[in-house]
């Protein structure tokens, strides 16, 4: 068993069953830790008020949220629902009691959340040198990467553009142009917040040539 297998083993036999809409938010960026959270089925950004350095992300199916805050004290990122989503969720001091229990699982996790935190602070690093344009390209490659197996499938952004204007830092006018100018390209086609991505490998080109 893998060292994040017992664990959400643990949620599955332990954890209080939630469900949330959005765009209930799990936690904010600072707040003490309360609770960490195995994401059962649904869609949750994860954020930073640096909205200028780190670049958003999606939870994946099974992913456990809050775990990288445990020892800081704090969560080091905001969540929000983006859909009806539903999860599993411990307290604080289980998590704590858990990991004490078990050294060897508590060692292998804290070198996993190093590795992550590692891989979160190269994409920010990336993210940081980008463009506009292209930090809206990259997330909307990480939505799809995250969520659309089949790229031919349209799938709802769910978050009014103002809202994720915010999270970019930029405004509204701008994501709207530029959403528009993907559009114009063939590489996604964009109807409200419905947005079917056309050319995957163009997107990702965009995104990643340095400016």
């Amino acid at each position: 068993m893998s060292q994040f297998e017992s664990l959400k083993e643990l949620f599955n036999k332990t954890g209080t069953s939630l469900q949330l809409m959005e765009p209930t938010s799990l936690y904010e960026e600072g707040n003490p830790v309360k609770f960490v959270y195995k994401l059962v089925s649904g869609r949750v950004l994860l954020f930073s008020k640096e909205k200028s350095k780190s670049l958003p992300r999606f939870a994946r199916s099974g992913q456990i949220l809050g775990l990288n805050a445990i020892h800081r004290g704090v969560y080091h990122e905001s969540s929000q629902c983006l859909d009806t989503i539903h999860l599993k969720r411990l307290d604080i001091d289980n998590i704590q009691e858990f990991l004490n229990q078990k050294p060897p699982i508590k060692i292998m996790i804290i070198q996993e959340l190093c590795r992550e935190v590692n891989h979160i602070e190269r994409r920010n690093l990336q993210f940081f040198n980008k463009s506009p344009k292209q930090k809206i390209a990259l997330v909307i490659c990480d939505f799809f990467k995250t969520y659309v197996p089949d790229r031919e499938e349209a799938i709802d952004f769910s978050q009014p553009l103002p809202q994720f204007a915010q999270f970019l830092g930029v405004s509204t006018t701008y994501l709207e142009k530029a959403l528009n100018e993907l559009n114009e390209n063939g590489w996604i086609q964009k109807s409200g917040n419905l947005i079917r991505i056309l050319n995957p490998s163009a997107i990702e080109n965009f995104a990643s040539y340095a400016v």
